[in-house]
């Protein structure tokens, strides 16, 4: 069961980068200010779907810690 968690956070994660992809894309044909300021929101999405998802592979530790550290402060 976790390791479905995982996958499930995993593809949620590659789902957030295509649309942090899309609207860098956005931005770039409208320079909207808007677009530009869901930029890191939508980065730190991206970031912490891929902690979680590879948590379990990644196991307690320094490394983990350090990620995990970055989402807290991200949010």
């Amino acid at each position: 069961m976790p390791q479905m968690f995982s996958a499930v956070f995993l593809i949620n994660a590659v789902l957030q980068a295509l649309l942090l992809a899309w609207l860098i894309r956005i931005w770039r044909g409208t320079h909207v200010a808007a677009a530009a300021l869901l930029f890191l929101p939508q980065f730190f999405l991206v970031w912490d779907n891929l902690v979680v998802g590879t948590g379990a592979w990644i196991g307690l530790g320094q490394l983990l810690q350090w990620l995990n550290a970055a989402r807290f402060w991200g949010h």
